[in-house]
């Protein structure tokens, strides 16, 4: 990643100004990213895992407070777990009997 070696390169030279112009535009990358979780925690979205895109969502469940479960790629919110557990430990969400 060459905007990751212009900000080592700017990082490294901070006593004499920064030295690379990448280091800007690396600098406000991770302003907006910053911005955009916060953005998302202010809807009380938990963000567990960037990468995978992975994130859980408050929701009420036979009376208390369970997360839904959402991966980057899956097409719809279909599974839940206990607040006090996570990913690996998910149920099917069953569709309600008509």
């Amino acid at each position: 990643m060459r905007t990751r070696e212009e900000a080592s390169k700017a990082s490294a030279n901070a006593c004499f100004g920064g030295g690379t112009p990448a280091g800007v535009s690396y600098v406000k990358s991770l302003q907006d990213i910053s911005a955009n979780l916060h953005a998302i925690h202010e809807l009380e979205v938990v963000v567990k895992d960037i990468d995978l895109g992975l994130c859980d969502f408050p929701h009420i469940r036979d009376g208390r407070v369970v997360y839904l479960c959402w991966k980057l790629g899956e097409k719809e919110i279909r599974w839940w777990h206990e607040v006090t557990s996570g990913y690996d430990d998910r149920c099917p969400i069953e569709e309600d009997p008509v």
